[in-house]
């Protein structure tokens, strides 16, 4: 018979086996999923390297799907820096093509880090036209919580339209998503994938002279203009970037304008979606 000693001390036993089991397989990281090894590249780079991806584009301009392709390649390699160019000089289709090719990108083991600009939608081209620069701008940490946010920041510009002066208000940030051991995209599974998100929130207000008073005249609320989600895969780099452009202009702000002739020429409400694919690449 086994006394409630040797019993209590294989419960013991059992435990410890049990818990340590437990330790050797769980591979949750901070972010609640797999903890990526440290040595880890999730965007290789050599000077041969080269990503060829799908691009769909949908917008409330074109009652079509508009479809093209975007190649990167890499142009230079200083050390951990780098930078990208996109169809032997030609403008890149999808989204994160020009974020990716804008300026200087930093890889580390854990992040990726771009020194470039954020363009405005083309849609807004005709009342909006300026470029957001972007200094060390973490486009991904493997390391970080989900949903925390790895860089951000504001500013404000001012530029003519048709002779009043509009004052546009942003502000950048981007959030690091997610971690994956494993996830699907457009039927092709992946392992060890970082999501991050992008996102350009803009305000906007006019101001004109009315009998010497200044009047101000919110042109657009400060809203989500563009909001830009990419999942970056191990030993492989960008494997998917969608992107949802979104704007609506203040019908009142709309109105006001008219009176004093001041007319925009694009509609008042606009969306769109950029969605880039990976198809195949090559060499790491």
């Amino acid at each position: 018979m086994i006394s409630k000693t040797h019993f209590f001390s294989l419960l013991m036993c059992l435990f410890l086996v049990v818990s340590c089991s437990d330790d050797d397989t769980n591979n949750d990281g901070p972010n609640g999923t797999g903890t990526p090894a440290t040595n880890t590249n999730y965007f290789p780079t050599n000077l041969d390297s080269y990503w060829n991806y799908d691009v769909e584009i949908n917008s409330t301009v074109t009652t079509n799907p508009e479809f093209s392709t975007d190649q990167l390649t890499v142009a230079s390699i200083d050390n951990s820096s780098f930078t990208l160019s996109a169809n032997n000089g030609l403008p890149p289709n999808g989204t994160m093509s020009g974020i990716l090719i804008s300026g200087t990108l930093t890889n580390t083991n854990s992040t990726l880090s771009l020194n470039g600009v954020l363009g405005l939608p083309a849609e807004l081209a005709d009342i909006i036209d300026f470029d957001i620069t972007l200094n060390n701008a973490i486009l991904y940490d493997t390391t970080a919580p989900n949903n925390s946010v790895l860089f951000t920041m504001s500013d404000q510009v001012t530029q003519d339209i048709q002779g009043i002066p509009l004052t546009l208000a942003y502000e950048v940030q981007s959030t690091g998503l997610n971690v994956y051991d494993t996830i699907t995209l457009n039927g092709e599974t992946y392992t060890n994938v970082v999501a991050s998100e992008i996102t350009l929130n803009l305000g906007a207000v006019a101001t004109y002279d009315f009998n010497g008073f200044p009047i101000s005249i919110d042109v657009l609320d400060p809203q989500d203009l563009l909001i830009v989600t990419s999942y970056y895969a191990e030993n492989i780099g960008l494997v998917h970037a969608e992107s949802q452009f979104d704007y609506e202009i203040n019908a009142t702000a709309l109105a006001a304008l008219a009176n004093i002739g001041v007319n925009l020429t694009i509609p008042p409400t606009g969306s769109g979606t950029n969605v880039q694919v990976l198809n195949s690449y090559g060499p790491q």
